[in-house]
């Protein structure tokens, strides 16, 4: 009983904020909790929810969160979509759609209209209603800024979008406005912002440069000629659960073939963020103790998450520290064949 008059009160609460006169999120959030549990023609004062959304849609102003919110639940769709998509592909690079932390949707080719609206509102949209809306207005963002600054976007092979979006809120201050609130043109400047600071260390901790250019994916610009100088070095094969970086990698290709780029980040995406950017660490190091000791092997099967675990770095270490880190691990450990390295910490 006390169970059933609970729903019934909650019920009652959503459809009080359902029939508020003024549309604002809380009252378009409420017809969609509704829709969820009684469909999308269950009526309220004679009209559907659909028929609702619809007025609140053509009518709203001002209140971008609700807007989004009705966009998503309406399946509304920008034209633009598909040409924002070829300016990625274009750009050299693949895109993915999805809530950060769910399963992804990897786009690496041009894409027709249709096939968009079903990737963004039948699965994206199931993950979150609201991204459903929020990641098309990042794309077209995105493809602006790619032709206008495409700087902004250097060591970044795979855009993933939710993931920018979740990384963007995780930098937001505890007084700054949500993005999800922010009119267009403001959420434009906040993400050309963002970009523009994201590959910089200077004026952030440690912790969060590794959290955000790991979650962004990016990579410095030589780092595609450090992994190849390893892999050339010796047969050798990195390791992380399933996936692996072995030293055949490298047969009849170069190192500046987007392949052999693509081959390297499929490889870091078995990481999460941190731990993305320790292996980036980790393979600069690695690197410049092959140059400067030619003579010295690593180890032929290199587990590289039993290795960062063994060496016991911390997120907000600097580079130098983890450097170090990185170099007594590879002794005490006996991951390399000789133990007469010259100390080599990365500046």
């Amino acid at each position: 009983s006390s169970g059933i008059n609970a729903e019934y009160g909650e019920e009652h609460d959503l459809l009080t904020r359902a029939r508020e006169e003024q549309v604002t999120a809380s009252n378009v959030i409420a017809l969609i909790e509704l829709s969820r549990r009684y469909g999308q023609d269950y009526r309220i004062d004679g009209e559907t929810i659909t028929e609702i959304m619809e007025h609140h849609y053509k009518s709203l102003e001002g209140d971008w969160l609700a807007l989004r919110c009705c966009a998503a639940f309406l399946d509304k769709t920008v034209d633009s979509l598909a040409p924002a998509v070829s300016v990625v592909i274009v750009s050299g690079r693949s895109l993915s759609f999805g809530v950060y932390g769910q399963p992804e949707i990897l786009v690496e080719g041009p894409m027709h209209p249709t096939l968009l609206h079903e990737i963004l509102h039948d699965k994206v949209g199931k993950q979150s209603l609201l991204h459903a809306s929020l990641q098309q207005e990042f794309l077209i963002c995105i493809a602006e800024l790619l032709v206008d600054h495409p700087q902004l976007f250097e060591g970044i092979l795979i855009i993933r979008v939710g993931s920018m979006i979740q990384v963007l809120q995780s930098v937001m201050g505890p007084d700054e406005v949500p993005i999800e609130t922010l009119p267009p043109h403001l959420l434009n400047k906040k993400i050309r912002h963002f970009l523009a600071t994201s590959s910089d260390s200077k004026d952030r901790s440690w912790r969060d440069h590794r959290l955000i250019n790991g979650t962004l994916g990016r990579v410095p610009d030589d780092f595609p000629s450090r992994v190849w100088l390893i892999l050339s070095h010796q047969n050798i094969r990195f390791s992380c659960e399933d996936s692996h970086l072995v030293s055949s990698d490298i047969l009849n290709t170069k190192v500046s073939e987007p392949f052999f780029a693509m081959k390297i980040e499929r490889f870091l995406n078995s990481f999460s963020p941190n731990y993305r950017h320790f292996v980036i660490e980790l393979f600069h190091v690695l690197s410049a103790t092959l140059v400067r000791n030619p003579e010295v092997n690593l180890v032929q099967d290199f587990p590289v998450t039993e290795f960062i675990v063994k060496s016991e770095v911390e997120i907000n270490e600097s580079l130098e520290a983890v450097s170090k880190k990185f170099i007594d691990c590879l002794i005490k450990f006996e991951f390399v064949r000789l133990t007469n390295l010259e100390k080599c910490i990365v500046s």
